[in-house]
Protein backbone atom coordinates (compact mmCIF):
# COMPACT_ATOMS: atom_id res chain seq x y z
CA UNK A 1 0.00 0.00 0.00
CA UNK A 2 2.64 1.91 0.70
CA UNK A 3 4.39 1.89 -3.24
CA UNK A 4 0.77 3.22 -4.47
CA UNK A 5 0.43 6.85 -5.28
CA UNK A 6 -1.73 8.97 -3.39
CA UNK A 7 -4.82 9.12 -5.62
CA UNK A 8 -4.42 5.25 -6.04
CA UNK A 9 -4.30 4.99 -2.11
CA UNK A 10 -7.04 6.76 -1.92
CA UNK A 11 -9.25 4.91 -4.33
CA UNK A 12 -8.12 1.81 -2.84
CA UNK A 13 -9.17 2.18 0.61
CA UNK A 14 -12.47 3.86 -0.57
CA UNK A 15 -13.13 0.57 -2.50
CA UNK A 16 -12.12 -1.89 0.42
CA UNK A 17 -14.24 0.32 2.87
CA UNK A 18 -17.50 0.57 0.49
CA UNK A 19 -17.40 -3.40 0.12
CA UNK A 20 -17.46 -4.08 3.38
CA UNK A 21 -21.29 -3.48 3.88
CA UNK A 22 -22.19 -4.86 0.41
CA UNK A 23 -24.55 -7.43 1.74
CA UNK A 24 -26.48 -5.09 3.67
CA UNK A 25 -26.31 -2.43 0.53
CA UNK A 26 -27.69 -5.37 -1.75
CA UNK A 27 -30.78 -5.80 1.06
CA UNK A 28 -31.48 -2.19 1.40
CA UNK A 29 -31.63 -2.08 -2.48
CA UNK A 30 -33.77 -4.97 -2.92
CA UNK A 31 -36.46 -3.52 -0.24
CA UNK A 32 -36.24 -0.09 -2.12
CA UNK A 33 -37.28 -2.08 -5.47
CA UNK A 34 -40.06 -3.37 -4.05
CA UNK A 35 -41.72 -0.22 -2.57
CA UNK A 36 -40.94 1.15 -5.89
CA UNK A 37 -43.81 -1.45 -7.01
CA UNK A 38 -46.60 0.84 -5.05
CA UNK A 39 -44.61 4.61 -5.50
CA UNK A 40 -44.89 3.87 -9.24
CA UNK A 41 -44.98 7.20 -11.43
CA UNK A 42 -48.33 6.54 -12.62
CA UNK A 43 -49.49 6.56 -8.76
CA UNK A 44 -47.66 10.07 -8.69
CA UNK A 45 -49.38 11.52 -11.54
CA UNK A 46 -52.78 10.11 -9.83
CA UNK A 47 -54.72 13.33 -9.63
CA UNK A 48 -53.95 14.55 -13.41
CA UNK A 49 -54.34 11.48 -15.07
CA UNK A 50 -58.31 11.32 -13.29
CA UNK A 51 -58.66 15.21 -14.92
CA UNK A 52 -57.89 13.48 -18.20
CA UNK A 53 -59.58 10.82 -18.33
CA UNK A 54 -62.95 12.62 -17.55
CA UNK A 55 -62.06 15.30 -19.89
CA UNK A 56 -61.24 12.36 -22.92
CA UNK A 57 -64.80 10.99 -21.79
CA UNK A 58 -66.31 14.27 -21.99
CA UNK A 59 -64.50 15.16 -25.68
CA UNK A 60 -65.23 11.53 -26.87
CA UNK A 61 -69.35 11.62 -25.74
CA UNK A 62 -69.93 14.10 -29.28
CA UNK A 63 -68.14 11.54 -31.60
CA UNK A 64 -69.51 8.45 -30.26
CA UNK A 65 -73.22 10.24 -30.61
CA UNK A 66 -72.20 10.69 -34.59
CA UNK A 67 -71.12 7.60 -34.80
CA UNK A 68 -74.42 5.55 -33.50
CA UNK A 69 -76.59 8.70 -35.32
CA UNK A 70 -75.21 7.60 -39.22
CA UNK A 71 -75.01 4.46 -38.22
CA UNK A 72 -77.04 2.25 -40.73
CA UNK A 73 -78.52 -0.09 -38.60
CA UNK A 74 -79.31 1.84 -35.59
CA UNK A 75 -78.78 5.67 -36.88
CA UNK A 76 -82.48 5.83 -37.66
CA UNK A 77 -83.41 4.20 -34.36
CA UNK A 78 -81.30 6.51 -32.45
CA UNK A 79 -81.66 9.87 -34.11
CA UNK A 80 -85.43 9.34 -33.23
CA UNK A 81 -84.79 9.02 -28.96
CA UNK A 82 -85.38 12.18 -27.12
CA UNK A 83 -81.86 13.89 -25.69
CA UNK A 84 -82.48 11.86 -22.20
CA UNK A 85 -82.43 8.05 -23.74
CA UNK A 86 -79.80 9.48 -26.24
CA UNK A 87 -77.28 10.59 -23.51
CA UNK A 88 -78.34 7.04 -22.03
CA UNK A 89 -77.34 4.91 -24.91
CA UNK A 90 -74.00 7.46 -25.34
CA UNK A 91 -73.06 6.67 -21.39
CA UNK A 92 -73.54 3.10 -21.81
CA UNK A 93 -71.22 2.75 -24.80
CA UNK A 94 -68.63 4.75 -23.22
CA UNK A 95 -69.23 3.17 -19.39
CA UNK A 96 -68.66 -0.25 -21.01
CA UNK A 97 -65.38 0.66 -22.93
CA UNK A 98 -63.97 1.90 -19.50
CA UNK A 99 -65.19 -0.81 -17.44
CA UNK A 100 -63.97 -3.45 -20.02
CA UNK A 101 -60.66 -1.85 -19.66
CA UNK A 102 -60.98 -1.46 -16.15
CA UNK A 103 -61.53 -5.20 -15.83
CA UNK A 104 -58.60 -6.11 -18.22
CA UNK A 105 -56.09 -4.05 -15.89
CA UNK A 106 -57.59 -5.06 -12.58
CA UNK A 107 -56.80 -9.17 -14.04
CA UNK A 108 -53.40 -8.47 -15.80
CA UNK A 109 -52.48 -6.61 -12.08
CA UNK A 110 -54.18 -8.52 -9.66
CA UNK A 111 -53.57 -12.47 -10.81
CA UNK A 112 -50.76 -13.68 -8.64
CA UNK A 113 -51.86 -11.61 -5.47
CA UNK A 114 -55.92 -13.28 -5.91
CA UNK A 115 -55.66 -16.40 -7.26
CA UNK A 116 -52.07 -17.36 -6.25
CA UNK A 117 -51.99 -15.53 -2.88
CA UNK A 118 -48.71 -13.75 -3.24
CA UNK A 119 -47.36 -10.91 -2.03
CA UNK A 120 -44.81 -10.10 -4.32
CA UNK A 121 -45.93 -7.47 -7.25
CA UNK A 122 -43.81 -6.98 -10.46
CA UNK A 123 -43.71 -2.85 -11.32
CA UNK A 124 -46.12 -3.55 -14.23
CA UNK A 125 -48.68 -5.54 -12.03
CA UNK A 126 -48.45 -2.48 -10.06
CA UNK A 127 -49.11 -0.26 -12.60
CA UNK A 128 -51.92 -2.02 -14.16
CA UNK A 129 -53.70 -2.03 -10.39
CA UNK A 130 -53.38 1.85 -10.28
CA UNK A 131 -54.39 2.43 -14.16
CA UNK A 132 -57.85 -0.17 -13.31
CA UNK A 133 -58.20 2.43 -9.87
CA UNK A 134 -58.24 5.14 -12.50
CA UNK A 135 -60.37 3.82 -14.82
CA UNK A 136 -63.41 4.13 -12.11
CA UNK A 137 -63.40 7.77 -12.98
CA UNK A 138 -65.66 7.07 -15.53
CA UNK A 139 -68.88 6.70 -13.25
CA UNK A 140 -68.26 10.60 -11.60
CA UNK A 141 -68.27 11.61 -15.69
CA UNK A 142 -71.85 9.33 -16.18
CA UNK A 143 -73.36 11.51 -13.07
CA UNK A 144 -73.07 14.98 -14.86
CA UNK A 145 -73.37 13.35 -18.48
CA UNK A 146 -77.26 11.50 -18.01
CA UNK A 147 -79.69 13.73 -17.23
CA UNK A 148 -81.60 11.35 -14.95
CA UNK A 149 -79.70 9.24 -12.06
CA UNK A 150 -82.09 7.51 -9.92
CA UNK A 151 -80.65 7.53 -5.95
CA UNK A 152 -79.66 3.79 -6.30
CA UNK A 153 -77.30 4.74 -9.25
CA UNK A 154 -75.78 7.80 -7.43
CA UNK A 155 -74.82 5.82 -4.22
CA UNK A 156 -73.14 3.42 -6.48
CA UNK A 157 -71.28 6.05 -8.23
CA UNK A 158 -70.02 7.50 -5.14
CA UNK A 159 -68.80 4.61 -3.36
CA UNK A 160 -67.13 4.26 -6.46
CA UNK A 161 -65.18 7.74 -6.11
CA UNK A 162 -64.56 6.62 -2.15
CA UNK A 163 -62.91 3.39 -3.25
CA UNK A 164 -60.86 4.99 -6.14
CA UNK A 165 -59.77 7.42 -3.82
CA UNK A 166 -59.40 5.95 -0.49
CA UNK A 167 -57.50 2.91 -1.80
CA UNK A 168 -55.32 4.49 -4.53
CA UNK A 169 -54.37 6.89 -1.11
CA UNK A 170 -54.02 3.70 1.01
CA UNK A 171 -52.07 1.27 -1.30
CA UNK A 172 -49.29 4.85 -1.80
CA UNK A 173 -48.87 5.21 2.13
CA UNK A 174 -48.95 2.19 3.14
CA UNK A 175 -47.18 0.02 0.72
CA UNK A 176 -49.29 -2.88 1.84
CA UNK A 177 -50.15 -5.55 -0.41
CA UNK A 178 -53.26 -6.01 1.50
CA UNK A 179 -54.69 -3.00 0.61
CA UNK A 180 -54.25 -4.07 -2.88
CA UNK A 181 -56.69 -7.12 -2.29
CA UNK A 182 -58.98 -4.63 -0.79
CA UNK A 183 -59.05 -2.68 -4.07
CA UNK A 184 -58.88 -5.67 -6.29
CA UNK A 185 -62.06 -7.51 -4.61
CA UNK A 186 -64.15 -4.31 -4.26
CA UNK A 187 -63.30 -3.22 -7.99
CA UNK A 188 -65.15 -6.48 -9.24
CA UNK A 189 -68.26 -4.99 -8.09
CA UNK A 190 -67.62 -2.16 -10.23
CA UNK A 191 -66.14 -3.82 -13.61
CA UNK A 192 -68.16 -6.21 -14.37
CA UNK A 193 -71.73 -4.60 -15.40
CA UNK A 194 -70.75 -5.19 -19.15
CA UNK A 195 -73.52 -7.13 -19.89
CA UNK A 196 -75.90 -5.35 -18.19
CA UNK A 197 -74.78 -2.45 -20.71
CA UNK A 198 -75.48 -4.04 -23.62
CA UNK A 199 -79.06 -5.06 -22.32
CA UNK A 200 -80.01 -1.54 -21.56
CA UNK A 201 -78.50 -0.37 -24.65
CA UNK A 202 -80.24 -3.10 -26.80
CA UNK A 203 -83.26 -2.14 -24.75
CA UNK A 204 -83.18 1.73 -25.65
CA UNK A 205 -82.56 1.35 -29.35
CA UNK A 206 -84.78 -2.20 -29.41
CA UNK A 207 -82.11 -4.39 -31.09
CA UNK A 208 -83.92 -7.64 -30.82
CA UNK A 209 -87.26 -7.48 -30.33
CA UNK A 210 -88.45 -10.80 -30.47
CA UNK A 211 -86.03 -11.70 -27.37
CA UNK A 212 -85.89 -8.36 -25.27
CA UNK A 213 -87.04 -9.81 -22.52
CA UNK A 214 -85.00 -13.39 -22.21
CA UNK A 215 -81.72 -10.60 -23.13
CA UNK A 216 -82.54 -8.93 -20.00
CA UNK A 217 -82.89 -11.50 -18.17
CA UNK A 218 -79.96 -13.77 -19.15
CA UNK A 219 -77.96 -10.14 -18.63
CA UNK A 220 -79.57 -9.78 -15.11
CA UNK A 221 -79.14 -13.42 -13.99
CA UNK A 222 -75.49 -13.36 -15.34
CA UNK A 223 -74.67 -10.18 -13.63
CA UNK A 224 -76.40 -11.25 -10.10
CA UNK A 225 -74.10 -14.49 -10.23
CA UNK A 226 -71.22 -12.54 -10.82
CA UNK A 227 -71.39 -9.96 -8.25
CA UNK A 228 -72.73 -12.38 -5.98
CA UNK A 229 -69.33 -14.53 -6.21
CA UNK A 230 -67.34 -11.46 -5.98
CA UNK A 231 -69.25 -11.29 -2.54
CA UNK A 232 -68.57 -14.19 -1.23
CA UNK A 233 -65.19 -14.01 -2.25
CA UNK A 234 -64.78 -10.56 -0.26
CA UNK A 235 -66.39 -11.72 2.95
CA UNK A 236 -64.17 -15.10 3.30
CA UNK A 237 -60.90 -12.64 2.38
CA UNK A 238 -62.54 -9.93 4.98
CA UNK A 239 -63.25 -13.24 7.69
CA UNK A 240 -59.33 -13.89 7.31
CA UNK A 241 -57.40 -10.88 6.79
CA UNK A 242 -59.30 -8.64 9.48
CA UNK A 243 -61.00 -11.11 11.89
CA UNK A 244 -58.80 -14.11 12.33
CA UNK A 245 -55.45 -12.02 11.37
CA UNK A 246 -56.44 -8.79 12.84
CA UNK A 247 -56.10 -6.69 9.67
CA UNK A 248 -53.04 -4.15 9.89
CA UNK A 249 -51.94 -2.01 13.17
CA UNK A 250 -51.67 1.02 11.58
CA UNK A 251 -54.82 3.78 10.61
CA UNK A 252 -55.53 2.77 8.01
CA UNK A 253 -56.28 -0.94 9.34
CA UNK A 254 -59.08 0.39 11.20
CA UNK A 255 -60.31 2.19 8.36
CA UNK A 256 -60.79 -0.17 6.10
CA UNK A 257 -62.22 -2.57 9.05
CA UNK A 258 -65.36 -0.31 9.08
CA UNK A 259 -65.45 0.79 5.55
CA UNK A 260 -65.14 -2.38 3.46
CA UNK A 261 -68.08 -3.98 4.62
CA UNK A 262 -70.00 -0.86 4.03
CA UNK A 263 -68.43 -0.46 0.56
CA UNK A 264 -69.02 -4.15 -0.54
CA UNK A 265 -73.25 -3.73 0.22
CA UNK A 266 -73.61 -1.01 -1.05
CA UNK A 267 -71.93 -1.85 -4.29
CA UNK A 268 -73.57 -5.32 -4.29
CA UNK A 269 -77.09 -4.31 -3.63
CA UNK A 270 -76.91 -1.20 -5.56
CA UNK A 271 -76.30 -3.24 -8.69
CA UNK A 272 -78.89 -6.57 -7.52
CA UNK A 273 -81.32 -3.16 -8.01
CA UNK A 274 -80.15 -2.24 -11.35
CA UNK A 275 -80.81 -6.06 -12.18
CA UNK A 276 -83.97 -6.63 -10.96
CA UNK A 277 -84.86 -2.71 -12.64
CA UNK A 278 -83.80 -4.17 -15.85
CA UNK A 279 -86.11 -6.85 -16.21
CA UNK A 280 -88.86 -5.27 -14.69
CA UNK A 281 -88.35 -2.25 -17.18
CA UNK A 282 -89.30 -5.03 -20.28
CA UNK A 283 -93.04 -5.04 -18.80
CA UNK A 284 -93.94 -2.09 -21.18
CA UNK A 285 -92.51 -4.24 -23.88
CA UNK A 286 -93.33 -7.58 -22.99
CA UNK A 287 -97.02 -8.01 -21.44
CA UNK A 288 -99.77 -7.05 -23.29
CA UNK A 289 -103.28 -6.62 -22.03
CA UNK A 290 -104.23 -10.16 -21.91
CA UNK A 291 -101.14 -11.24 -20.11
CA UNK A 292 -98.87 -12.72 -22.56
CA UNK A 293 -95.07 -12.43 -23.25
CA UNK A 294 -95.47 -11.22 -27.12
CA UNK A 295 -91.55 -10.57 -27.13
CA UNK A 296 -90.43 -13.91 -25.96
CA UNK A 297 -88.80 -16.17 -29.21
CA UNK A 298 -88.54 -19.48 -27.21
CA UNK A 299 -92.07 -21.47 -27.13
CA UNK A 300 -93.47 -22.37 -24.33
CA UNK A 301 -92.15 -19.52 -22.29
CA UNK A 302 -94.46 -16.48 -22.74
CA UNK A 303 -96.44 -17.71 -19.34
CA UNK A 304 -92.88 -18.20 -17.95
CA UNK A 305 -91.92 -14.58 -18.92
CA UNK A 306 -95.08 -13.15 -17.78
CA UNK A 307 -94.78 -14.61 -14.58
CA UNK A 308 -91.44 -14.07 -13.88
CA UNK A 309 -92.21 -9.83 -14.84
CA UNK A 310 -94.80 -9.98 -12.51
CA UNK A 311 -92.73 -11.49 -9.34
CA UNK A 312 -90.31 -8.51 -9.86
Amino acid sequence: LLQLPHNRLKQHCIIQRVSLPINCYRKKMSTMNKEQDFTSSIASEFPWMCINLLVGASLVSPFVRNLLGANRTIGSKFNKLDEEDQRDVVSFVITGIFTSLALIAQVYGGYDVLVNNSDDMTQDQMDAVYVFLQLTVIFLWEVFFRIHTDPFRRAHHLCCMLLLQFATTTIYDTKNVLYVRVALLLGFQVTTSQLSLFASFAERLDLFPKSKFFLSYVAASATFIIKTAAMVASCYFFQAEFIVKGGDSNPWGEFWFYSFPFMLIVLYFTQLHACVDLCRNQRRYCVDETGDCDYISFPGTKRIGFALVESL
